[in-house]
Order: C-alpha cells, then structure tokens, then sequence
C-alpha cells in the first residue's frame, strides 16, 4: 500500500491517466463507425442499389472493431507519469 496520502494520489494519476486515454480512444473510433453507419444508411435510403450502403455500415462495423481491438491494448499500457518516484515503480508494474 502507498505510505502516504501523496504515494497514492500517484498511483490513483497512473490508473486514471490509463482509464482516460482509453475512453478518448474508444470515442474517437465510436465516432469513425457512427459516421460509417448514418452514411451507408443514407445510402440505402436513396440510391437505387443497395451495394454502397452495405459498404459503408461493413466499414462501420469493420472500424468499431479495430477500435475496440486498439483501444484494449493501448490501455494495458503504462502511462508516464511526470511526478513519478522510484519508490511507484513496484506498483506500476502491478498495475500493467
């Protein structure tokens, strides 16, 4: 356990810092795939074939996916923390 209150504000910044970036990650790519999706469903609605519409809501599937693959292992990463002591590093590499 950290010793003291500041100990802790340092490991709470490390697994904030790593839920954060994660979410920011995750919303951008929730972003590429709904724009995907409202695109090919525009498509459906008003052209004639419905080829161009399964396109784009596939490219939309296709990018919600990948972003969740990204976005899982880019957490499991250490995030650097600029206050850092060596005195965390037991607890970084627990958190990782």
């Amino acid at each position: 356990m950290p010793e003291n209150d500041t100990d802790m504000a340092e490991v709470l910044y490390v697994s904030r810092s790593r839920t954060y970036r994660g979410f920011l990650r995750m919303t951008r790519w929730f972003v590429v795939h709904a724009t995907l999706i409202l695109f090919g469903l525009l498509l459906f609605r008003f052209q004639e074939g419905a080829s161009g519409g399964f396109i784009f809501i596939a490219a939309g599937v296709a990018a919600l996916a990948y972003g969740m693959g990204t976005t899982a292992r880019a957490v499991a990463k250490p995030v650097p923390n600029p206050r850092a002591t060596e005195r965390l590093q037991p607890y970084r590499q627990a958190a990782e």
